[in-house]
């Protein structure tokens, strides 16, 4: 089933970047300290998310692009009397890291991941998507599209509710669930030992840090990299500890 998967962009503009407008703190916008920007603070969610509904297939080679333009945000025909504000703390917060962030990997499997992270960006937000040859889904809200003898059919499903459904389906009548409910307590119970499918989410961290890194160096290098090239270009920032 070859399988193309779209990332939901973040890009409403009533978001903003973080400090610069009014949210957040200064380390959010600085290299140093942050890694990137919103490629690396929310880009990581939907990119993990995906990888996991692809099974984690490992990433082949990523090409992909950057942009910042914050003084072109802030001009004065765009936000008025409130540019030295901005302006402001554009300055003091050492501003450095990346508007929006355009990623294309390609899995080992096949498969295509298209990213696209941005903190501010003039076009609508869109939900994140999963295509193949027998169906589609989309995820935010959630939509399932395929066809079923010869017509074309879109399903909506409120997932939201499910485990709670079931939930109390499972109590019988009572208020004392059986299960634990949500993404948390199954963390937790990966944990402790007592998920009956815990979920790898090392592995999964790994893999969208190539695509995530690899977006950024293929920008430097001017090509798509492979995953291998990705690896050996990375430099570790972790912190040595005695």
């Amino acid at each position: 089933m070859a399988t193309y998967t779209t990332e939901r962009p973040f890009a409403r503009v009533d978001v903003g970047r973080p400090f610069v407008d009014g949210y957040g703190t200064p380390g959010f916008v600085s290299k140093e300290s942050a890694g990137g920007g919103p490629m690396i603070d929310i880009g990581t969610y939907q990119i993990g998310q995906l990888l996991y509904l692809l099974g984690n297939a490992p990433v082949e080679r990523v090409s992909g692009a950057t942009f910042e333009h914050t003084g072109d945000a802030y001009s004065a025909d765009l936000v008025g009397d409130n540019r030295p504000t901005y302006t402001d703390r554009l300055e003091t917060s050492g501003y450095d890291v990346e508007d929006a962030g355009l990623g294309f990997a390609h899995l080992e499997d096949g498969s295509v991941l298209s990213v696209r992270a941005a903190w501010h960006m003039f076009l609508p937000d869109e939900p994140s998507q999963v295509a193949g040859t027998k169906g589609g889904i989309q995820l935010d809200p959630f939509e399932f599209y395929t066809t079923t003898a010869d017509y074309e059919a879109t399903v909506s499903l409120d997932i939201n509710d499910y485990e709670t459904r079931q939930a109390l389906l499972e109590s019988e009548g009572g208020y004392e669930f059986e299960r634990d409910i949500g993404q948390f307590s199954h963390w937790i119970r990966t944990l402790t030992g007592a998920a009956d499918v815990p979920i790898p989410t090392g592995d999964i961290a790994l893999n969208s840090m190539l695509v995530m890194e690899g977006t950024y160096l293929a920008q430097e290098a001017g090509r798509e990299l492979t995953a291998a090239e990705i690896a050996e270009r990375s430099k570790s920032t972790a912190i040595q500890l005695d």
